[in-house]
């Protein structure tokens, strides 16, 4: 059972107060954010200032640039004129023109820059109005030039009148220029003076500011303090059992210590209730539990031609039962059903509809071989029986005497087979999850499983440990091949253990290998199996070892020597190899003192008298003294135009 958090609320018949901390806090907040809209302010008109400076520096120097330009638009015609005068040119006269033309939109210029202000505006519309009576002195001057009165042109150039029109052209100027830089001047001053001012405010507001938030954040935290740690003795002392003080004022310390007194005392009252109810809990638990070990097999059968490994991995972490199984068993002497399943949710339920299930595949195998069908008549039941029940499923039927695995499936993710050749993949196939639809049909799927084939079935929780499916599966592709190779002793565990380094489970996880070590037209002996190879055909080679291992493996007890096994196997076929055509029949009998493994071939007869170690420069001897210091016994015979090579194994049974 989950804990559920305890939600305080506070409020009293008159609504939300901003007393107490809320009103202290709101305080705290008020006097930083009226300060920092003052210091905005400021700083908005202090930018206004300093654009304004801008403005007028940008204004006066138009202003001056106007009048500079129309004094050099007057100097450059005077001086193309006398270059004309000198020597007549019609360069020097379109020069003279060109600055003539220019001059009215010059002095059109500098008026409309003043306009705006009363002291520039007569300034500068007399200069305008001198300026043009200078035009007027050229344009005379031209004409008289050009008229061939050079003498009489001169003397008009240095008449009085000519001399008095440029002492008042040139007294016009500056005057202009002077009034505009005093007035800039002045501006500038009197905005210089302001952004000092507001300058010093700004930091004597800044200053006020912190000085003032400091001493209120002071005093509001220093009194929190005291309040809270009078409030954490109080739930101490409440935790201890002992009486505590009471906390005075009517904010909100006050009333959750009000709020601490009534929690202390509803949790005494509701004590009693947990402990009944995690009582109740401990014995459902128990029950679910009780029952998933009743409904999982507790030993699948010992069937010939076949190693079967499984492993159950619940949760990490996980106090519910979940509904994960899988089931072997003997449908007839030719066929083996295999399911693996698993019930959606946890608890007792689930646990429930698991054992149901899969008590329905197995009656319904009894009568009936077609996969597909069985799962329909399944999903009829849950559906019928259950109602609420999601369940997804495998079954299969495998025929011990050809490898074939007919089989559908219910939403389940798909087997893994590790083909002899060590090449790892997922069989077809799909399905819709059961009980849900009565109506479903579901269709059959058909493989073929040689000699050394390995059958990975799986449910959920092995491939979504990390909430990535696709990782999960390529992971468990990965640690299927790794185990065929280099097998445990219990290969369906090995292979939950090289998923699981890489992650926690986060759901139950059931899984179930079946390793394919023979298949007969007869129905295989427990007792006695055999196997033909060809020992110079590598595949086959390989085939068979690995299903005589799988098959001690299944034999032999925890703790025996498998690597021994391997090393004597390995032997064995390097003497077929090398001495014989290369076809042999291999047997592997059990019994009650333990296992011998015999080896057929059409071979030169040989013998392996004598204990003595080999010559190491010799070309034989030195694999068959392996042999007897590996094995518990070796013989060699002679039946009929055959060798036989006998090893009893160094194992006992499990």
């Amino acid at each position: 059972m989950k804990e559920r958090p305890i939600v305080i609320t506070m409020r009293n018949d008159r609504g939300w107060e901003l007393s107490g901390i809320r009103a202290q806090a709101l305080l705290l907040s008020i006097v930083p954010l009226t300060f920092l809209v003052v210091l905005l302010v400021l700083a908005g008109i202090l930018q206004n200032k300093t654009e304004q400076t801008a403005a007028w520096s940008t204004r006066a120097t138009n202003a001056l640039n106007a009048s500079d330009r129309i004094l050099a638009t007057v100097t450059e015609a005077s001086r193309n004129l006398q270059a004309d005068t000198k020597k007549p040119s019609p360069a020097s006269l379109a020069g003279y023109h060109r600055a003539m033309a220019r001059l009215p939109s010059d002095a059109q210029a500098l008026i409309a820059l003043a306009k705006d202000e009363p002291t520039l505006r007569p300034l500068a519309a007399r200069y305008a109005s001198v300026t043009r009576d200078v035009a007027g002195v050229l344009e005379e001057y031209l004409r008289e030039v050009r008229a061939g009165q050079k003498a009489k042109a001169t003397a008009y150039g240095a008449s009085p009148h000519v001399r008095t029109i440029a002492t008042a052209w040139a007294a016009a100027k500056s005057s202009f220029d002077q009034s505009e830089r005093v007035m800039t001047l002045a501006r500038l001053e009197a905005l210089h003076r302001d952004i000092e001012w507001l300058g010093r405010l700004l930091l004597a507001c800044a200053l006020t500011g912190i000085l003032l938030s400091l001493f209120v954040a002071t005093r509001f935290g220093v009194r929190i303090v005291r309040r809270l740690k009078r409030l954490a003795d109080n739930a101490q002392r409440l935790g201890a059992g002992e009486t505590p003080e009471t906390i005075g004022g009517s904010d909100e310390i006050a009333q959750l210590d009000g709020v601490y007194r009534d929690m202390a005392l509803r949790i005494r009252q509701t004590l009693h209730e947990r402990e009944e109810a995690l009582e109740a809990y401990r014995r459902e638990h128990l029950v679910a539990s009780t029952l998933q070990r009743a409904m999982l097999p507790q030993r699948l059968p010992q069937i010939a031609g076949l190693r079967i490994d499984t492993a159950y991995v619940p949760a990490a972490g996980g106090t519910e039962i979940g509904g994960d199984w899988y089931d072997v068993f003997e449908v007839s002497k030719r066929l083996v059903g295999i399911s693996v399943g698993d019930v959606a949710g946890h608890g007792l339920r689930a646990a429930t509809v698991m054992g149901a299930v899969r008590q329905s595949i197995r009656t319904a195998a009894r009568d009936d071989d077609e996969p597909s069908s069985i799962m329909r008549r399944v999903n009829r039941v849950l559906c019928a029986d259950e109602g609420t029940s999601v369940v997804t499923a495998f079954f299969g039927l495998l025929d011990l005497r050809t490898g074939t695995l007919r089989y559908a499936l219910a939403g389940h993710p798909p087997p893994m087979i590790v083909r002899p050749g060590n090449t790892v993949e997922l069989l077809p196939g799909e399905g819709f999850v059961l009980g849900v639809d009565p109506r479903v049909r579901f269709q059959t799927f058909k493989t073929e499983l040689d000699v050394g084939s390995g059958l990975v079935l799986y449910t959920d929780g092995i491939v979504e440990a990390e909430r990535d499916y696709f990782k999960g599966m390529q992971q468990l592709e990965e640690a299927a091949g790794a185990e065929c190779r280099d097998p445990s002793t219990n290969i369906a565990e090995g292979i939950q253990r090289r998923v699981f380094s890489h992650a926690v489970p986060r759901d139950d996880s059931a899984l179930l290998f079946i390793g394919i070590t023979g298949l007969s037209a007869e129905p295989p002996s427990p007792e006695r199996q055999g196997w033909h190879l060809d020992a110079r055909d590598e595949v086959s080679a390989h085939r068979v070892k690995r299903a005589v291992l799988w098959q001690l493996g299944g034999f032999a007890s925890s703790d025996a020597d498998l690597g021994a096994i391997e090393a004597i196997f390995g032997e064995l076929l390097s003497n077929v190899k090398r001495h014989t055509p290369g076809p042999a029949d291999i047997t592997l009998e059990r019994g009650a003192e333990g296992a011998v493994l015999s080896f057929d071939d059409d071979g030169p007869p040989f013998s392996i008298n004598g204990h003595a170690p080999p010559d190491l420069m010799a070309e034989s001897g030195r694999g068959l003294f392996m042999l007897r210091a590996l094995a518990r016994d070796v013989s060699v015979h002679r039946i009929g135009a055959r060798n036989r090579v006998a090893v009893a194994l160094p194992l006992e049974p499990d």
